[in-house]
């Protein structure tokens, strides 16, 4: 099935009534909780000054990340050889 919209439109009273708005610019504002699919990018995306969040779960931005609140973070420590030559 195709559809085709010209303007804006909206499902079951748009934005802001628990429901979806799609414009012609292609912005869409959605309530509640939407899943999306695939890779998602911001702003166009890391690399070219936005966001990029990946279907894996990879974050990459551009710029210093702000954060509020506490951040639980896991690292992978890999072993290095370090040469110093003096």
């Amino acid at each position: 099935m195709t559809s085709t919209l010209a303007g804006s439109g909206s499902i079951e009273g748009g934005f802001g009534s628990d429901c979806v708005t799609i414009t012609d610019a292609g912005i869409i504002s959605v309530n509640g909780t939407s899943t999306l699919t695939g890779s998602i990018s911001i702003g166009g995306g890391s690399g070219d000054t936005g966001a990029t969040i990946t279907d894996t779960g990879i974050i990459s931005a551009d710029g210093t990340p702000t954060l509020a609140g506490s951040m639980r973070l896991e690292l992978a420590l890999q072993e290095v050889a370090l040469e110093i030559w003096v």
